[in-house]
């Protein structure tokens, strides 16, 4: 039996996407509902579990990055403004028994949920591939599981993850989604102006700065000159879309629930799958997040 399970988070408050503006408004609010609990994740947040007749017991793989302290440093302090969207920071990888407060936590406010997939041998060996590759250090000192970011994509050779990222590419890795990881995300191109510090020569960004702008980069221009783009798996998107999927009763995403927390079903277990090493490639391009990423990883040539 191999089966693998992804719960998503929803934040406190909606995480607004549609500008900078909105963008910070909305996760200062979100975050203001920290106070009551730690729990919260004020961007939301989502976690993997792994069983399989191929591993001991259950893997649970929850990843988290910069903690309050470093966001305010970053914005703050280091003005690097949105930045912080795409930076790297130290990575912490939750134990078990943070994951199951977590999950019971905002079970309790409705805050969870998620979708099971019933798995071949064959998938379940590209994940845990994938999950090999991801601890494995790459030199002395460092492994892609140290590093936390919203521009790295784990399925990229040596990167880090955030914990989106990790998830979507966990799935991806088995062979497991299709159309529906593209509803999960989110594009935008972020001004030149609004990103500062070790991303941007230095260059300072007040909140102000990111308050004045409605809107995100809109036109052509020159990727890395006028603006970076980012795409992101969006917590929210995929809670919003998981529970669409609940509600309307879809015949290949059954409704279920486990523990009192309500989910999707997906029996993948007929899947062709070729091969049993995860889709690791060399990125093709570089931007000024990736450069800071393999200078701070060592990988700079």
């Amino acid at each position: 039996m191999h089966e693998i399970t992804l719960y998503v988070i929803s934040p406190p408050s909606p995480i607004n996407w549609q500008g900078p503006a909105g963008l910070l408004n909305s996760a200062i609010k979100s975050f203001s509902k920290m106070i009551f609990s730690f729990q919260y994740r004020f961007i939301g947040h989502t976690i993997v579990t792994l069983k399989s007749s191929n591993i001991e017991g259950t893997k649970a793989y929850s990843i988290s990055g910069a903690k309050p302290l470093e966001v305010f440093k970053g914005v703050f302090k280091e003005r690097i403004g949105l930045g912080i969207l795409g930076g790297t920071f130290k990575a912490y990888i939750e134990s078990p028994q943070k994951i199951e407060s977590t999950l019971r936590f905002n079970s309790r406010k409705g805050k969870v949920l998620f979708i099971k997939y019933l798995i071949n041998e064959r998938s379940a060996k590209r994940i845990i591939d994938f999950f090999d590759k991801f601890e494995h250090k790459f030199d002395n000192c460092y492994a892609p599981m140290d590093f936390y970011g919203g521009a790295l994509w784990p399925l990229y050779e040596n990167e880090g993850a955030a914990c989106s990222a990790f998830c979507v590419s966990t799935l991806i890795a088995g062979n497991l989604i299709n159309e529906e990881a593209e509803e999960w995300k989110v594009h935008f191109k972020i001004p030149i102006k609004l990103i500062g510090g070790r991303y941007n020569k230095g260059n300072k960004v007040s909140v102000r700065d990111v308050l004045r702008t409605k809107e995100w980069y809109h036109g052509e221009g020159i990727e890395g000159v006028d603006f970076i783009s980012l795409e992101i798996y969006d917590p929210t998107k995929m809670f919003n879309w998981i529970k669409k999927r609940v509600e309307i009763n879809d015949n290949y995403f059954k409704p279920v629930m486990e523990n009192g927390i309500p989910g999707l079903l997906v029996d993948c277990r007929d899947l062709d799958i070729e091969g049993e090493t995860a889709p690791i490639t060399k990125r093709p391009a570089l931007s000024s997040f990736i450069t800071e990423y393999y200078t701070q990883a060592g990988l700079m040539q």
